[in-house]
């Protein structure tokens, strides 16, 4: 999935709020695992247009269920509110578990396995997009109906 879609369902996870920093933050946590590969290349100035093989490693960390349970097991215990801060991150694993494929497939196991679920590639599949679009714009509108559509202007 494409890193916007992950910061727009992140946010959705905050909309309940209504506290716009909340669902920024989760927008912003949705798309950390990518943006923290990708972060590498941009402190360098040059952003690829698809991570280098050199970077597997790092995305194989930032994408690991094993890794963001262990930080969750850690929040939970010391810090248990900012626990619910993992639902977007680990949101973005789940959801690209069955849309990468080949050599960026998700190893949400690593570094305990390396199995990984291949059911369609999103960046080659024009009616993956359409759809996840389709479903974030009908989630924003029910989010819309539900939280913001009475409210007075400030």
């Amino acid at each position: 999935m494409d890193t916007l879609a992950h910061g727009l369902y992140g946010a959705a996870i905050f909309a309940h709020t209504k506290n716009e920093k909340l669902m920024a933050l989760g927008g912003i946590l949705g798309m950390l695992p990518d943006l923290i590969v990708y972060g590498v290349y941009a402190a360098k100035g040059y952003i690829p247009p698809n991570v280098p093989e050199s970077s597997l490693s790092l995305y194989h960390v930032t994408h690991s269920l094993v890794l963001v349970g262990a930080v969750a097991a850690l929040l939970f215990i010391f810090k248990r509110k900012w626990a619910v801060f993992i639902l977007p991150y680990a949101l973005h694993i789940l959801f690209d578990i069955p849309t990468h494929c080949g050599l960026f497939s998700t190893w949400f196991l690593y570094p305990v396995s390396d199995i990984n679920f291949c059911n369609f590639n999103y960046g080659e599949s024009l009616w993956a997009w359409e759809i996840n679009y389709g479903i974030i714009v009908f989630i924003y509108y029910l989010i819309y109906r539900r939280w913001y559509k009475n409210l007075s202007p400030a």
